[in-house]
This record gives C-alpha cells, structure tokens and sequence, in this order.
C-alpha cells in the first residue's frame, strides 16, 4: 500500500506542469569608480516583455529607458562629482510575461561609489592626481586670407565654399585650433588653385587623439566674357546660381555666348531671354538678350527692369514720348531707379509692358501706396507732338511773315519805280522837244497911227514874244 502512494505521487509531478515567477534584476559591472569613468548597469527580466524605466539618484545615465524581452538590456552610468549614488530601475505600466497576460514586478537598485582620482597616504600627505588628456579637437578660425567663406565659420560646422576670381593662381588658408595642446595636420597656409573646384582638408587631432576634418572647396572662375553696353564694360554672367532673383515665371535656359555655356533666363510670355551682367562693382544686373541678326555684327543687350506689385508685373521701357505737362525725373520703385514723369506730388507716370499679356502703356503710379493703374491713352498729349505743332505754327508764321514782307518791299519798290518813270517820261520828253525845229512864227503887226507934219502915217510894229 505504501508503494502504491509514491508511485502516484511521482506520476502527480510529472504531470503537474512547471511554473515560471516573472522577475527583475538590476546589476552593476563595478560598484566602485572614479570621478568621470564610466560604470556598466545591466537590467535582466525574466519572463517579462515590456519597457523598463532607468533613474539615478545623481550622476548621468546614457539612457532613460530600454525594451526588455526575456533578456537584458545595459545603459551607462558616471559622475563628475564624487558621493554614493543610486540607480533604479522601474517596469512602465503594460508588462506582460511570455502568455501575454499582465503583470507587476519590481526591480532591485545598485548603490555606486564615486571616488576622486586622487589618493591619500597616512604617511604622506603628497596628494598625486592623474591627468585628463584634452578632448578639443576644434578650430577657433578657419578661412581663405581675402575672401570671405560660406557659411560664416561656426566651431560645428566643418565644410565650406568660397569662390575666387579667374586669374587666381594660389590662395592662402588660415587654420587656429582652440586647444594649444591640440594638432594641425593636412591643408594649411599656401595652396596653389586651378580653374573649376579645389578642394582641401585640414585635420584637428585633439590631445587625447580623437579628430575633426574641416574642409573647404575654392572655386576659381573661367576668365569672364567681356561685355560692352553704352561704353560700359560688363562680365557676362555664366552660372544659374550667380543670377538675381526673377519673380515672373521664367525658366533656365542655356546659351551658346562666345562659345561659352552661358545660364538665362526665358520669359514666354513676352518672348524675352534675359542674362545676368557683372558691373566693375559686382552688381549683377538682367539685360534683355538679343542675338546678333545677319545685318548686325554684336549681340544687343538691353536694361531689364521690372517692377512687381501685387496686382502687376511690369517690364519699365523707354516711353515713346513725354506727356503734357510733365516733368521728367528719375525715382526709386522697389529699391530700383526708374525714369518716372511728374505732374502732381505723389503720383507718377511710368511708361512699360505688362508680362502677363505684353502690352506697353503709361501707367499711374501711386508712391504712398506702392500701386499702379492703367494710364488711359486719350490723356496723354505727346510733347513730340506738341513740338511739330509748334513747329507747325512757326512755320506758318513764318511763311505768313514772309509773304507780308515781300509786299512790303513790293509796295516800296513800285512808288520810286514810278517816280523813275515818269522822269524818264519827262526826260524824254524834253529831249525831243529841244530836237524839234523851231517854226517860223509870224510878227503880228500893230498898227500905230503917226501925226507928222499933220499926216497920218500907218507903222507895223512886231509884237515881242513873251
């Protein structure tokens, strides 16, 4: 009977299954460390899935939490202080064991001691401290000796751009390092440079031997294409990225330009490809390009100005005439110098294209408001029209004047022509008179009745011519 019972006990075990406690523990690969080491904790959950928060009660961990799966999981500890410190370790609600089903464990907390890294004698009061090595692997300066880089020099930021003019043939790069005990190695002082990318690299080797690479890459520019525009030398632009700010739809084009690639911009719009020119200056500037026709011998360039408000994109151009009663004068529109036509303070007269459609007109310009509006036609009186009206009047005034004037000397020309005349008349007439012969004239005879010796006697006397 005795036997019977063992033997069903023995078969109750085997049958009973085994059962596993979910359960957490913490440990620590020193308990013991000096100022600044480092200390290895390893969490271990058994049977447990779930996420398992980390603490201290000082110091510094490397992480605040980890994900355990019936495993370990380890995170560093140190301290720049010395003192006993606590590490705990803590499951986040949601733990689980492997059949899935919820649980509450908790885990045990190591206790650290952080030691200075000096040490004391009884017999000698020589306190001897081991050094720490410098870690400063950074540069207090870095650039090219003329230029200025891109970006700003920043200690965090190691790669660069700086770009230089075409006739460059060797620059000078300045290296600084923040730590006296660090190192200078690779790129430094003078470099010689060729046209296109450069790129150098100058290498920081901290004390304790870690390192930083800064690098920058100089561009040396082709030899510019010289450009003249009313007698004005101009670098012609090549690259996309060196061109201003088009706000109108454009694209980029290329352009074949004295053989060279050439970047543009193309307005579809208003059929207009634009390029950037270079003054002595460095200011880049968009001029409307025009290929050189069959009749030509240069390309034509032509000032792009464009003006942008928000219901408007204008293109400024030469205004085919001055309106009536405005005065010409040159004035900034959105930091831009414009010809503008003044009758009134404050309101202005541009003339140019609308982009989006590519009609030209005069348009109002508004200085308070910063707007334009359409200028109508009719109110525009040309002064070059004006000009050939007065001229016009001049004329006739002229020819009026003339006609008066050439009476006038008529009239004074007719009166001593007659005077002339008729001293000739007389002349003449005289002349002839004198070449007539003298006719005989008869003596008319008065009779005079004379006593004598108491006779009458009859006498003829002539009478006198008068």
């Amino acid at each position: 009977m005795k036997g019977k019972k063992i033997l069903f006990f023995i078969a109750l075990c085997l049958i009973i299954p085994e059962v596993k406690a979910s359960s957490c523990s913490v440990k620590a690969s020193a308990t013991s460390i000096t100022v600044g080491k480092s200390v290895t904790i390893t969490i271990t959950g058994s049977d447990a899935i779930g996420r398992f928060n980390i603490s201290s009660s000082g110091g510094s961990l490397s992480n605040s939490s980890v994900w355990i799966e019936n495993g370990s999981q380890s995170v560093s500890f140190k301290s720049s202080k010395e003192g006993t410190y606590t590490v705990y370790a803590s499951p986040q609600s949601g733990l689980s064991n492997n059949n899935g089903d919820e649980i509450n464990i908790s885990c045990n907390s190591v206790k650290i001691t952080v030691k200075s890294t000096s040490t004391s004698s009884s017999s000698n009061t020589t306190t001897t401290k081991t050094p720490t090595k410098s870690s400063n692997n950074d540069l207090k300066s870095f650039g090219i000796e003329g230029y200025e880089i891109s970006p700003e020099f920043s200690k965090g930021t190691t790669e660069y751009t700086v770009t230089v003019p075409y006739d460059t043939k060797e620059i000078q790069i300045n290296a600084y390092k923040d730590d006296d005990k660090a190192s200078i190695s690779g790129d430094d002082g003078v470099k010689e440079v060729n046209t296109g990318e450069n790129k150098f690299t100058t290498v920081i080797t901290a004390e304790n031997g870690s390192k930083k690479s800064y690098s920058i890459t100089v561009y040396v520019e082709e030899e510019p294409i010289k450009i003249k525009v009313d007698n004005k030398e101009y670098n012609l632009v090549t690259k996309e990225e060196d061109l201003p700010e088009l706000k109108t739809e454009h694209e980029v084009i290329s352009l074949n330009i004295q053989d060279r690639e050439v970047k543009a911009y193309r307005i579809d719009s208003i059929s207009y490809v634009l390029v950037g020119l270079k003054d002595e200056n460095g200011l880049v500037t968009l001029y409307k390009y025009d290929s050189y026709k069959d009749e030509e011998k240069e390309d034509k360039y032509t000032i792009y100005q464009e003006l942008n408000s928000e219901s408007i994109n204008l293109v400024i151009k030469d205004a085919p005439n001055i309106p009536f009663g405005y005065t010409k004068e040159i004035i900034k529109i959105n930091e831009k110098e414009v010809t503008a036509y003044k009758k009134e303070e404050g309101f202005y007269l541009v003339y140019g294209m609308n982009v989006e459609n590519g009609k030209e007109s005069f348009y109002t310009y508004d200085k308070e408001e910063k707007t334009f509006q359409r200028y109508l036609e009719t109110d525009v009186i040309s002064t070059d029209l004006l000009k050939l009206i007065f001229i016009a009047i001049a004329l006739v005034l002229s020819i009026l004047l003339g006609i008066i004037t050439a009476l006038s000397i008529k009239v004074s020309q007719y009166k001593p022509k007659k005077e002339k005349k008729e001293k000739i008349k007389k002349e003449k007439k005289e002349k002839v008179k004198k070449e007539k012969p003298k006719k005989e004239k008869k003596n008319k005879k008065i009779k005079v009745t004379k006593v004598e010796d108491k006779k009458a006697i009859e006498l003829e006397i002539p009478k006198e011519e008068k």
